[in-house]
């Protein structure tokens, strides 16, 4: 609704007051209330603002305080997009909306839940949480540089950077849990034993037998893994990493 009039002593000036009566009833998406707040400041794109202008909205604290977080991820997700752009599904995935409040929030016309179309974010948000954890378990970070100074087969080769960064990713995952690390050792045990009854492994079963059979034997009990089966597998597997690393 408008009023529109102009001043006596400033005949050449039309004045518009704009107030505007909005329903938010609790069904309707954040967005959409969002929006309908917003929409008087829309109509004065045509017009010269006068500085600090402002538009006032009387409304319920609660949707307010909703209404300004969204707007501010809103606003937050436009920058971080412009100063690093990302395709539409690691974009969905970088939407902070845990670190908001905001996951329980339903928004577009389906009425999906902010969560929702996070999911893929909390979810590695979580894991990310429990790596940094374990990065700094002592006996993991031991085990790293272990892993840099051992020497395998007859020639006494080092493993390289890419092989060490496999290892300890996958030994890492033992360690999620926070557990007491004589608890971390039988899992990794039964875990190798688990792993070592498979009989046609695939590379991904083979990396992690590897790593574990090493972590066993870092952490005492276990073999070492000079046998000439393992020698030969890890030659191969290095060969191959070698190979596709010239190739890119």
């Amino acid at each position: 609704m408008t009023a529109a009039f102009r001043p006596a002593d400033e005949p050449g000036v039309l004045c518009k007051l704009q107030y505007g009566i909005l329903a938010a009833p609790k069904t309707l998406t954040i967005d959409a209330v969002s929006q309908r707040i917003n929409r008087p400041s829309h109509d004065f794109g045509e017009h010269v603002v006068p500085e600090n202008y402002c538009v006032d909205v009387a409304m319920s604290s609660l949707a307010l305080e909703m209404c300004q977080k969204f707007r501010k991820l809103e606003d937050d997700m436009v920058e971080e997009q412009r100063r690093s752009p990302l395709i539409h599904a690691e974009f969905r995935q970088n939407i902070k909306v845990f670190a908001e409040g905001l996951e329980k929030t339903r928004v577009s016309k389906r009425n999906i839940l902010l969560g929702e179309l996070s999911r893929t974010g909390r979810l590695r948000a979580e894991q990310k949480e429990r790596e940094e954890i374990a990065d700094r378990d002592p006996a993991l970070r031991r085990f790293k540089t272990w892993l840099k100074e051992y020497r395998w087969g007859q020639r006494k080769l080092p493993f390289s950077e890419n092989t060490v960064d496999t290892y300890y990713r996958i030994v890492r995952e033992f360690f999620f849990d926070q557990d007491d690390v004589s608890v971390v050792k039988q899992r990794a045990e039964d875990e190798l034993e688990r792993i070592r009854a498979i009989a046609n492994r695939t590379s991904a079963e083979g990396d992690k037998y590897s790593a574990t059979r090493r972590f066993v034997e870092f952490i005492g009990g276990g073999p070492r893994m000079d046998e000439e089966e393992d020698e030969s597998r890890e030659i191969a597997r290095m060969n191959e990493h070698t190979s596709q690393r010239d190739d890119e």
